[in-house]
């Protein structure tokens, strides 16, 4: 899948999850100070979703969070680089173990980081794991057992730049438009 696919992915997987969580009465959106709007919040949640979707790429050199820029300067260069000389692309980071690593260092982080903050986090990671596993290639979820999963036979899988990824892409659309939707009645 193509960066934008998974950014938008992550961003309907974070919101998507928490308002079912909300709705369900498992979790209580308490506002953050700094959001006063809870639509505000809402809104920081999708785009929370939508960075950490990009996380499990940072094993690829052609990767958005690797060449995003701030004033000229590629702040997570230093680290892409490190896991690309540590890791193949769709090994690691695209794994149970990665999901595992990440969940135990949203744990570990202060208290003061509301629940849903780290919900969002890890919904937008989990959302780039499943959207790969949709590929040809797929994704090596059990690593470092190296078996690929994919979740649907090679011949109707996704491939990455494809007019089905474009419809795929459109119908994330209508998701998160149908998320807002819900997210301004909440």
């Amino acid at each position: 899948m193509t960066g934008k696919t998974h950014a938008l992915a992550g961003g309907v997987a974070a919101l998507g999850f928490i308002l079912l969580v909300q709705n369900q009465g498992w979790l209580s959106l308490d506002l953050d100070p700094l959001l006063t709007s809870g639509r505000l919040q809402y809104l920081a949640i999708g785009l929370i979703g939508s960075v950490a979707a990009l996380l499990p790429d940072l094993d690829n050199s052609e990767s958005r969070l690797e060449n995003w820029r701030i004033f000229g300067v590629k702040p997570l260069k230093p680290l892409a680089d490190l896991v690309n000389l540590l890791f193949s692309h769709r090994g690691f980071l695209h794994s149970l173990l990665a999901v595992m690593l990440l969940s135990l260092i949203l744990l570990s982080l202060p208290s003061g980081i509301e629940l849903h903050w780290r919900v969002a986090i890890l919904s937008g990671y989990l959302s780039h794991l499943i959207t790969d596993g949709l590929t040809p290639d797929g994704i090596e979820l059990f690593y470092p057992w190296g078996q690929q999963i994919r979740w649907l036979p090679r011949w109707l899988a996704i491939r990455t730049g494809s007019f089905i990824e474009s419809l795929f892409y459109l119908l994330l659309i209508g998701g998160l438009i149908w998320l807002v939707d819900l997210a301004i009645i909440v």
